[in-house]
């Protein structure tokens, strides 16, 4: 009989029992709500973005769902960083073993840096730099799309963090491969890939946008094949050393195998808990072992770019 395939991932310095981590933005308001995620077999908690003071974000509607996916507008409400550490040593309480990122979101350089030095004295494995959101222009996407934004946030939460920095990239910036890079001079130990994508939905007996901001991120099993195709375009270049954990649109263990194969070490999940429910983790990661169970895989990492290994790299056209 097979002995049961290794899952222990390391990514950017922080161990994981399994590759399957909770997303940013689902099931991380409160420590009640991360030590779900756990119990839902989560092998580690990203905190929803926390800025230096408390936000509250854009006024309601903020959220749809459409048939392949959702798109919200919630702005990035939160209390702030001094009150959400309340929430992270709760939760280290109950759950000492369960590596937390911290996901932090900052509106200038100044506030990255101050966010860093905050994070440096949380109980927490490591940050992941937000870069990315598509609901906020000052802060988020602005960063993400210029490859000297990307540098100068990061760095500046290097400065100031000393353990993991995660920086989460945007598939709105002209080359991801850049911003990756420009990523990694900044310090990064790690690559998410990617945010949600800017998108709209519009009601058409009212004429006019359903989100009351207007436009909003699109999450979902619609945007799997981007995610997945920007992973294997940072993956396949040549140029990125750091390890990349795949996001977007991951539903199931075949799903999480794609990123994997991709180049991926790790995946990130979180609109899947609205489809499959609160247990999706344990079941994405149940699902990948059995796959590689029947495919005579002896471990996760085994598969960790195999697409591209077997790929022939020729150019074939567009």
């Amino acid at each position: 009989m097979m002995e049961r395939p290794v899952m222990e991932v390391e990514v950017g310095g922080v161990w994981l029992s399994h590759p399957v981590i909770l997303a940013s933005g689902v099931l991380n308001e409160t420590a009640a709500s991360m030590m779900r995620a756990v119990e839902g077999g989560a092998a580690a908690v990203v905190t929803k973005s926390i800025s230096l003071a408390e936000r509250e974000g854009h006024p309601n509607p903020t959220f749809v769902e459409l048939r392949t996916g959702y798109l919200n507008s919630m702005g990035v409400p939160n209390p702030g960083i001094e009150h959400y550490t309340k929430e992270i040593e709760r939760f280290r309480e109950e759950m000492p073993q369960v590596p937390v990122i911290l996901s932090l979101y900052g509106e200038s350089v100044e506030e990255f840096e101050e966010l860093g030095r905050a994070a440096r004295t949380l109980p927490v494995e490591a940050v992941e730099v937000n870069l990315s959101c598509p609901n906020v222009e000052e802060g988020g996407i602005a960063f993400g799309k210029d490859p000297d934004g990307v540098y100068s946030a990061v760095r500046a939460v290097r400065r100031g963090f000393p353990r993991g920095v995660w920086a989460k990239l945007t598939a709105h910036c002209p080359d991801i491969v850049e911003a990756a890079k420009a990523a990694e001079r900044g310090g990064a130990d790690a690559l998410v890939a990617i945010n949600t994508l800017k998108g709209i939905a519009i009601d058409p007996y009212l004429a006019m946008p359903v989100l009351a901001s207007g436009t909003g991120g699109y999450s979902g099993e619609g945007i799997k094949p981007l995610a997945l195709e920007k992973v294997w375009e940072l993956a396949s270049s040549g140029e990125v050393e750091a390890p990349i954990v795949g996001s977007g649109g991951i539903t199931t263990g075949l799903d999480a195998v794609e990123f994997l194969m991709a180049g991926a070490a790790a995946v990130e999940v979180g609109s899947a808990v609205r489809r499959r429910g609160v247990g999706v983790f344990s079941q994405i990661r149940e699902e990948i072992e059995a796959f590689l169970v029947e495919e005579g895989y002896g471990s996760a990492g085994e598969i960790v770019g195999l697409a591209l290994e077997r790929y022939p790299h020729e150019e074939v056209g567009e």
